[in-house]
């Protein structure tokens, strides 16, 4: 199967509530992820993740980047860049791709406090990523190398197993 994930970076102000005031203006939009038990990503249940989904088919990556956003978030976000792909090779899970984008902007509109499905709308301290014990494991390094400086213009990264 493949998918989309999206991080968009806020760098200035916003206009929903966060928790610290006090900290720098860095937040990335994430969603908390809600699963029923029998669901086969249940163990993303509680944990916040990037905003995304499955393509349809005959979609591009990049087509279904905006389409997601847009569903989860109600926001048109057209300058997502794709910089990193993963891959689950052997096992169960062959060919499962991710495709991951970013995006920035200075200042956020309002957001839903939820998305259709019930799921919260988060905006994190960037600075506090890699820190967190509630996001998907991957996330502490896939945001940060998002928005350093330097970046390869394209990751690929393959699980084993």
């Amino acid at each position: 199967m493949l998918y989309t994930v999206g991080f968009l970076l806020i760098t200035g102000e916003t206009s929903i509530e966060y928790e610290n005031t006090n900290s720098e203006p860095w937040k990335i939009v994430l969603l908390r992820k809600s699963y029923a038990p029998e669901h086969r990503l249940h163990w993303q249940n509680n944990l916040l993740n990037g905003i995304g989904g499955k393509l349809d088919p005959g979609e591009l990556p990049d087509d279904c980047m905006k389409r997601e956003f847009h569903e989860e978030t109600g926001l048109i976000i057209n300058n997502w860049e794709l910089y990193c792909i993963t891959e689950k090779a052997g096992g169960g899970n062959t060919g499962d791709e991710v495709y991951f984008y970013k995006a920035s902007m200075e200042n956020l509109p309002k957001l839903p406090e939820c998305n259709d499905s019930g799921e919260k709308i988060e905006l994190i301290d960037f600075k506090t990523i890699s820190s967190r014990n509630d996001l998907i494991d991957n996330l502490h390094w896939l945001i940060p190398m998002a928005f350093r400086e330097h970046q390869p213009i394209l990751a690929e990264v393959i699980y084993k197993g």
